[in-house]
C-alpha cells in the first residue's frame, strides 16, 4: 500500500509524469467521472469544473460559440453602473441573494451590452455601405440621362408628322365626342380630350374631323363655355346652379328680421312650408336671384344669433 500512487509509479516503475497520471486515472474506481476537457477522473465533477475551469459542467459539455466582441469596449460610466447593479442585487430579497448569483446576473448584463454595441457598430457599417450603393445608383441614373436625353432630343428635332398620323388623331377625337352618352357632361368630355392634346388643339382637330370626308355623320361641337349640359344637348342653357347667384348685403338683414322675425324668435324649428309660401321668400328667389338654400341658411343663422342682433 502506498499513499501517493502517482509518485510510486514514477519512482518504482520508471513512468513519466504524464504516463503515471494517465495510469492513475484509469485505475480509479467506477464512481469517478471523466472531465470533458482534461484527462482527470474525479468524484465530484461539478466542483472540479467550478474550481479548476471556472465554469459549469454544462458549458464544458455544450460549448457555445464565443461572440467576437473585438474592438467593442464599455465606458467607465457603464462599468460603474454594472458595479452598482451587482451591489443592488446583493440587497434584493432580504439580502438572501449571494455574491455569486449577483455576479452571474452582472455577467449576463455585460454580455447583452457588448452584443448590443457590436450590433450597433455592424449596423453603422451596413448603413454606410447602403448609402454608398444609393449614391452609385444616382450616379448611374445621371450618367444614363446625360447619354439618352441628347439622343432623344435630336430624334425629336428630326420628327415629322405625316398626314396619316393627323388622320388618326382626327378619328380619335371624333370617337371621343361621338361615344358620349347622356350621363357624360361636356366638362367631362373636355377633360378626357385634354389627356391627349391641349384644349385649343383638341378643338382644332375636332373642326378638322367634322369637315373631313372620312366622317359620315356630324357631331355638334362642344360649347365654348364648359357647362353642366349633357352630351346629347351640349348647347342647352346651363342649370340655375351655374347662373349668377346673388350675395347677401347688410341692408338685407333688417328686411329678413322684419318679415321673418316671428319665426326667428320662435324657439321651435323653422317651418319650411310656412316660409316658402310667404311673399318675401318668393321675391328673394325670383327677383333677388337667391337660391332656396341661401335663404334657409341665412334664416338659420339669424335664429342662432338672434340674441345678439335683436
Amino acid at each position: 500500500m502506498t499513499g501517493d500512487r502517482k509518485r510510486h509509479l514514477r519512482q518504482f516503475h520508471d513512468m513519466t509524469e504524464e504516463a503515471a497520471c494517465k495510469c492513475l486515472q484509469v485505475s480509479k474506481d467506477s464512481g469517478c467521472r471523466q472531465c470533458p476537457i482534461c484527462p482527470k477522473r474525479v468524484k465530484n465533477i461539478y466542483q472540479h469544473c467550478r474550481d479548476v475551469h471556472k465554469t459549469s459542467l454544462s458549458n464544458l459539455q455544450h460549448p457555445q460559440p464565443q461572440e467576437n466582441n473585438a474592438g467593442v469596449t464599455m465606458s467607465l460610466l457603464s462599468e460603474e453602473a454594472l458595479s452598482a447593479f451587482k451591489a443592488w442585487l446583493c440587497t434584493v430579497d432580504g439580502t438572501k441573494l449571494s455574491q455569486k448569483t449577483s455576479s452571474m446576473y452582472g455577467t449576463c448584463i455585460r454580455k447583452i451590452s457588448m452584443g448590443a454595441c457590436k450590433a450597433a457598430s455592424t449596423f453603422k457599417r451596413w448603413h454606410a455601405s447602403l448609402r454608398k450603393d444609393r449614391q452609385e445608383q444616382k450616379i448611374n441614373v445621371i450618367a444614363k440621362s446625360q447619354s439618352s436625353v441628347p439622343r432623344v432630343a435630336e430624334a425629336m428635332k428630326n420628327y415629322e408628322t405625316s398626314q396619316f398620323r393627323m388622320l388618326i388623331v382626327r378619328e380619335y377625337m371624333y370617337n371621343i365626342f361621338s361615344t358620349r352618352n347622356t350621363d357624360v357632361t361636356a366638362s367631362d368630355a373636355s377633360d378626357t380630350a385634354s389627356d391627349v392634346l391641349d384644349e385649343s388643339v383638341c378643338r382644332f382637330n375636332l373642326v378638322l374631323a367634322l369637315t373631313s370626308l372620312y366622317i359620315d355623320s356630324v357631331v355638334p361641337p362642344t360649347p365654348p363655355r364648359c357647362s353642366n349640359a349633357s352630351a346629347k344637348n351640349p348647347n342647352c342653357l346651363p342649370p340655375r346652379t351655374c347662373a349668377n347667384v346673388a350675395t347677401w348685403k347688410k341692408s338685407d338683414i333688417p328686411l329678413l328680421l322684419e318679415k321673418f322675425g316671428d319665426h326667428v324668435r320662435n324657439p321651435e324649428k323653422l317651418s319650411v312650408k310656412i316660409i316658402r309660401v310667404s311673399d318675401v321668400y318668393q321675391y328673394l328667389i325670383k327677383e333677388g336671384s337667391f337660391t332656396e338654400k341661401q335663404v334657409m341658411n341665412k334664416l338659420q343663422w339669424l335664429k342662432k344669433s338672434s340674441s345678439d342682433l335683436l
